[in-house]
C-alpha cells in the first residue's frame, strides 16, 4: 500500500511539473513569443440571383486518354552470387600440444580465441587462464600464462553438468 501511495505522489508530482512549465511562460529571462502573421481572407463574392432555378446537369466526363507505354526497363543480369563455404574452425589444442614458454598472442593466432579468458594480477605479475572447448571434443584444454608465456597447459575431460553454448558463453544445468 505504502508503495502505491509513493507512487501516486511521485506521479502526480511529475505531472504537476509538466503543466507548470508548460503554463510557466518566461523561462531564464527569455520571453517566449507566439506570433503568426495571418492574411484577411477574402471574402466570396455572392452571385447575383437568377431569375431562374438553378439546375445542376452532370457534365459529361470525357474519356482518359490511353496513356502511352512506357519502355520496359531491365537491369543487366547479375551474375549468380557464389557463397564461398565457410573457412574450417582452427585446430582444438591439446595440453601436449602447447610447450611452456610460449607467447600467448601465438596461441590465440594458432587455435583462435579462447571459449573463456580470466586475467588477474597478483604481485606485479599478470595471471592469464585461456580455456578451450569445443561442442564435439569431450574435452577441454586449460592454458595458464604469466606475463604473456605458457607456464603451464592440460587437457581434461569437459564435466557432463557444463554444456557450451558458443564462444565465450556457458550455460549450466
Amino acid at each position: 500500500m505504502k508503495e502505491f501511495a509513493l507512487c501516486l505522489i511521485l506521479i502526480l508530482a511529475l505531472a504537476a511539473g509538466i503543466v507548470w512549465w508548460s503554463k510557466a511562460g518566461p523561462i531564464y529571462g527569455v520571453q517566449m513569443s507566439h506570433q503568426i502573421a495571418v492574411a484577411p481572407a477574402e471574402q466570396p463574392k455572392a452571385a447575383p440571383p437568377s431569375p431562374r432555378p438553378a439546375t445542376r446537369r452532370a457534365a459529361p466526363v470525357p474519356a482518359p486518354e490511353p496513356a502511352e507505354p512506357l519502355p520496359e526497363v531491365t537491369a543487366p543480369a547479375a551474375p549468380p552470387a557464389v557463397a564461398e563455404p565457410p573457412a574450417p574452425p582452427p585446430p582444438f589444442p591439446s595440453g601436449e600440444q602447447i610447450r611452456s614458454g610460449a607467447e600467448a598472442d601465438a596461441i590465440v593466432e594458432t587455435y583462435g580465441k579462447p571459449t573463456l579468458s580470466a586475467i588477474t594480477s597478483e604481485k606485479k605479475h599478470l595471471l592469464e587462464t585461456f580455456v578451450y572447448t569445443r561442442n564435439t571434443e569431450p574435452l577441454q584444454t586449460l592454458i595458464q600464462i604469466e606475463d604473456g608465456k605458457v607456464q603451464s597447459a592440460q587437457s581434461v575431460t569437459r564435466p557432463a553438468s557444463v554444456i557450451v553454448v558458443g564462444p565465450g558463453v556457458r550455460a549450466r544445468y
